[in-house]
């Protein structure tokens, strides 16, 4: 078969991301999994990595420690020799020239390199999650050195890790890097030498271009993929398009594929900012960039999320296939050169990965026919028409998803089966961040803070309950239709995981609904003082919601699990511990609660 798409790279959703994965005894990429990522038909996996980490410089031979470069460099070769055993490349990420907090020393031995500073929360993050904001000094790519550094340090990566596929490299991020890096994010004191002197276009160029000639130099079959995430922070419109005329025409662009899109939800037109499963894009962002690109000679990627996505993160999968299915055909018929198909979680090996895998090789199947066929392989020819027709109605019934930024990242729909109404909250400081591991309280018990009024975005409180409950009557009728599977497949175990994955997700769906109403109904993080009919019913479907999500975590450890927090947001003694809080106010009586 002849692939459509000539790079698929995923990522090992056990992998840590805030960790150093090179210097960690575990090895997250084992043969069965390269095994496993060729044959579900991806050609790539990533890992994060930091070139003063890996190679020593002649312009700046003192930047990291000798022994430990060492390490990371032999585990990197060998994962190497072994993924190319498979016929998988490895790529790097990059996000240079990575700056150094102020205090620094290699900042007292090289002083004259430092240019704009500011913060740099993901530096700070992965020192320690409780590491005190401190001020980073950007690395002055206007200074000659800096400049020497990342070619030559590009040039000795890949020629000391030969067989290295490529790597894609992020030019403005939370990581404070070049001068212009954070341009729009607020900074201490910016570079005399580059801002303004230098516009933000040259500057990313030129940071693009020096890792791309120091590489093919060493390696003329080297990848080197510039991705636009957080271009548009830049406060010229024409920036991207300045940036992507100034790379080299060998550099391969890659946009993201829904990323400023637009979508109905209710009566309210919101925007997609974000990776999504709820919408299908591409976005008018990503036509522009692609057309901009093709102009200019470029080859062009998409970076999306092909498991999952903060829309819903806590599950191995979002079971929507037909979603991805279309994603794919789409992706063919403007031409994308290849895809990047995770971030930090997103990249679970699995039916959606599967769907995405086949659909990159032409012929390139119809998602229906693919989807009938793998229906029958994994659940039988009996079970396989309903299970198609759940796959189809959660696909649909998933474009109702009520898509903000504030509700995928401090919402609580990772975790709202084990939200604890009743118990006391952190002062309201905005929400708790789901990509990390949630508070909790002296005791254990978690404590996650926010109001719906913290992460309900363009929405009120009242029309995010209303979408989150269309949004389950629709996903609903397709766990209907597993069910009815279940009774043809009743000994089928990989029909219960995919059952219970979808179930969770209702489950989590209605709780998050459950939250918004208890807020209106009693004083949140307190319990009430006395139950109405209104609060004794919903505190009983919060039961049963908890009560069938404990079966279900039981059953399945997967579910819970955040790739990006790297840990449980919540667990079975969660859940345990809610039902006893809800049992004690409810009494005997509300143990027996059905839903109306």
């Amino acid at each position: 078969m002849r692939p459509i798409f000539d790079i698929r790279i995923v990522r090992s959703p056990d992998a840590p991301y805030y960790e150093d994965e090179l210097l960690a005894g575990q090895d997250y990429y084992p043969d069965p999994y390269l095994a496993a990522v060729h044959d579900k038909g991806f050609n790539g996996i990533w890992l994060h990595a930091l070139l003063r980490d890996l190679v020593r410089t002649d312009v700046f031979p003192d930047m990291d420690e000798a022994a430990t470069r060492r390490r990371r460099q032999d585990k990197l070769k060998r994962l190497i020799e072994r993924a190319a055993r498979r016929h998988v490349g490895v790529y790097l990420y990059l996000c240079e020239p990575r700056g150094f907090r102020c205090d620094h020393a290699f900042f007292q031995r090289h002083p004259e390199t430092r240019g704009t500073l500011g913060v740099s929360p993901m530096d700070d993050w992965m020192i320690s999650p409780t590491q005190p904001p401190g001020e980073y000094g950007a690395l002055c790519t206007s200074v000659p050195a800096v400049r020497e550094f990342l070619e030559e340090a590009a040039g000795r990566l890949f020629t000391e890790c030969r067989g290295l596929a490529g790597a894609f490299l992020i030019t403005a991020s939370e990581h404070l890097t070049h001068c212009r890096s954070h341009e729009g994010w607020g900074t201490s004191a910016p570079c005399p030498r580059c801002c303004p002197a230098r516009d933000a276009a040259e500057v990313v160029a030129e940071v693009i271009n020096l890792i791309h000639r120091g590489a093919r130099r060493a390696d003329p079959a080297s990848r080197i993929i510039a991705w636009n995430w957080a271009w548009n922070q830049f406060r010229d419109p024409q920036t991207q398009a300045a940036i992507i005329e100034r790379a080299d025409r060998d550099v391969i662009i890659m946009a993201d594929w829904e990323r400023i899109g637009r979508k109905r939800v209710g009566r309210r037109t919101v925007k997609v900012d974000e990776y999504s499963l709820s919408y299908l894009g591409p976005s008018p962002t990503f036509r522009k960039v692609l057309a901009e690109a093709r102009r200019h000679g470029h080859r062009v990627m998409a970076k999306l999320q092909l498991a999952n996505t903060h829309e819903i993160v806590t599950v191995p999968h979002i079971p929507v296939p037909f979603n991805v299915g279309a994603k794919m055909k789409r992706m063919a018929a403007h031409g994308v050169d290849g895809y990047l198909g995770c971030w930090i979680f997103g990249g679970n090996l699995g039916l959606m990965t599967e769907v995405a895998g086949r659909m990159s090789f032409a012929p390139q199947p119809r998602p229906s026919a693919l989807l009938r066929q793998l229906a029958v392989r994994d659940f039988g020819p009996a079970a396989a028409p309903h299970v198609l027709r759940a796959w189809r109605q959660f696909s649909r019934a998933w474009g109702l998803y009520p898509f903000c930024i504030p509700f995928l990242y401090f919402g609580p729909v990772n975790y709202a089966v084990a939200y604890p109404l009743t118990r006391p909250r952190p002062a309201d400081q905005g929400g708790s961040p789901s990509w990390i591991a949630l508070p909790r309280d002296a005791e254990g018990r978690l404590c996650p803070g926010g109001r719906t009024k913290n992460w309900a975005g363009p929405f009120t409180p009242g029309e995010l309950a209303a979408a989150l409950k269309r949004l389950a009557r629709a996903w609903s009728a397709g766990l209907a239709e597993l069910r009815s599977a279940q009774t043809i497949a009743p000994a089928n175990e990989a029909l219960a995981r995919e059952a219970g994955i979808a179930e969770i997700i209702l489950l989590n769906l209605e709780a998050a609904a459950n939250l918004i109403r208890y807020e209106r109904l009693a004083t949140p993080g307190q319990p009430p003082r006395r139950l109405n009919p209104a609060l004794r019913a919903l505190l009983g479907d919060e039961r049963r919601l908890t009560a069938r999500a404990l079966e279900l975590v039981r059953n399945d450890p997967r579910l819970g699990f955040h790739s990006e927090a790297h840990c449980h947001l919540y667990t079975p003694a969660d859940l345990e511990a809610k039902l006893r809080d809800l049992d004690a106010l409810l009494g005997p009586a509300g143990r027996r609660h059905r839903r109306p």
